[in-house]
């Protein structure tokens, strides 16, 4: 009877401390958001140089040429 009670309790305590334990993980992860960048939104943008190249546009073959691409971040 004492063994039985012995694991009961052994057990419980065991499920108490590993949802413990997870609820801790799950709030460090959440607390370990990146914070809001503090850069202007002129500076978030990055460009860079296309090469010419050939594009099918309506069925056709059209040769576009050099140009700037800007991609926003």
């Amino acid at each position: 009877m004492r063994r039985r009670f012995t694991r009961a309790l052994a057990t419980g305590l065991a499920a108490g401390v590993m949802a413990g334990g997870a609820a801790m993980v799950s709030v460090g992860t959440a607390s370990a958001a990146p914070a809001k960048s503090t850069t202007s939104h002129s500076t978030a943008h990055h460009c860079h140089q296309v090469k010419a190249h050939f594009e099918t546009r309506h069925g056709k073959r059209v040769r576009v040429s050099e140009h700037m691409v800007r991609t926003r971040m």
